[in-house]
């Protein structure tokens, strides 16, 4: 067979195959292998071009209509695998705001954070207005409560309305509900690498099934505050805000003791407390808030938390000869599970191990002649 008579024939093969039991002449066969030839360099251009749009929006890619042939179905191409979204709620009764929340810039240059977090007002969530910070402090930080319509009116408009409650340019900041079992708490931190951080409590969150907890997670956002951190004549900026909510099913929220920062091995520090009368606030759920619950202003004198007497005397073990391997991290855990089990308490493994953070802290400190205040 020559080679004209074999094109011939595979034209025809593939009429036939477009369009079965149908007798085609040449041209007739030639016109619709051309169409397909146009159609199927069409969906190698669209998949080439379309898969990459796919990949950078991780969504689905619409295709226009082609002349002479049908509508390509639309490529849908898996995104790269994305980090874990964080757990909002970590524990019952608290939500802390999300790192990517939406945020939006006024035209006065504040910074406006939807942080998605309820209120006690029905169908309300905080707002924030965040000033850019000059001179190394953080700038002033106005809390809101509203709904859709409210967070519209803050972006926009020329004059922003009053704030329920101005939070102060140092340390965290507490506002609460008149009966004390309901709070939200923000402040910003410095990001110095990915520290795990958590508010430390002077007693304990009771979460469902008798569980207590004397820490609660905490996750920078992406907004910056501009608040700088000066150690060792060495200064860290880079503070972003933070915020989350307690909702205490019975009694009233607990003191403060600060922000716990862990790198995970047992480092770490706690700071970013302030109990200043201004620090702390109550707001009824309308108008602007008052003057916040005096027991929420008392400075700790140190940090002397449940269970760290036997936390310690288990990591003391640590210098016996006859254990030259003990970890004092894993010493210290041995010994808070021994507390919680002669107490009759249950807390976490996550609260267990921030615990013995500090514990190893004051250890450290206690090697020098000091102990941890705030």
């Amino acid at each position: 067979m020559s080679t004209e008579d074999e094109y011939g024939s595979r034209l025809r093969g593939l009429a036939g195959t477009a369009v079965p039991g149908a007798p085609v002449s040449g041209e007739q066969a030639l016109g619709i292998v051309r169409r397909a030839g146009h159609r199927r360099r069409a969906r190698n251009a669209v998949t080439g071009a379309g898969l990459a749009a796919a990949l950078v929006v991780g969504g689905t890619v619409g295709v226009p209509a082609l002349r002479d042939a049908d509508q390509v179905p639309a490529l849908t191409a898996a995104a790269s695998s994305a980090p874990a979204a964080p757990d909002l709620t970590p524990i019952e009764g608290v939500q802390l705001m999300d790192p990517g929340a939406r945020t939006y810039e006024r035209a006065d240059g504040r910074t406006v954070v939807d942080t998605g977090l309820g209120s006690w007002a029905d169908g309300e969530r905080f707002l924030l207005a965040v000033a850019p910070g000059t001179g190394g402090s953080a700038g002033r930080i106005d809390v809101y409560s509203g709904d859709d319509v409210a967070l519209a009116s803050l972006v926009d408009a020329p004059a922003a309305p009053a704030p329920v409650w101005t939070v102060p340019e140092t340390g965290s900041a507490v506002l609460v509900s008149p009966d004390e079992g309901r709070a939200l708490v923000l402040g910003s931190m410095q990001r110095l690498g990915e520290p795990d951080l958590s508010l430390l409590l002077q007693e304990p969150f009771a979460t469902a099934g008798d569980v207590r907890e004397w820490t609660v997670p905490v996750l920078l956002s992406r907004v910056e505050t501009g608040a700088e951190f000066t150690h060792a004549d060495v200064t860290f900026a880079g503070s972003s805000l933070w915020a989350l909510t307690l909702d205490v099913a019975s009694g009233t929220v607990p003191e403060l003791y600060g922000v716990l920062s862990s790198d995970g091995d047992g480092n770490g520090g706690v700071g970013g407390a302030c109990f200043a009368a201004e620090c702390v606030a109550t707001w009824d759920g309308s108008g602007p808030a008052t003057a916040g619950p005096e027991r929420l202003t008392v400075t700790p004198a140190t940090l002397d938390l449940p269970g760290q007497e036997e936390a310690l005397a288990a990591m003391a073990r640590a210098t016996d000869p006859d254990q030259p391997f003990a970890l004092p991290g894993e010493l210290c855990l041995e010994g808070r599970e021994a507390w919680e089990r002669e107490a009759g308490i249950r807390t976490t493994a996550r609260d267990r191990a921030a615990l013995c953070v500090v514990d190893r802290l004051t250890v450290g400190f206690e090697q020098h002649g000091m102990t941890i205040t705030l």
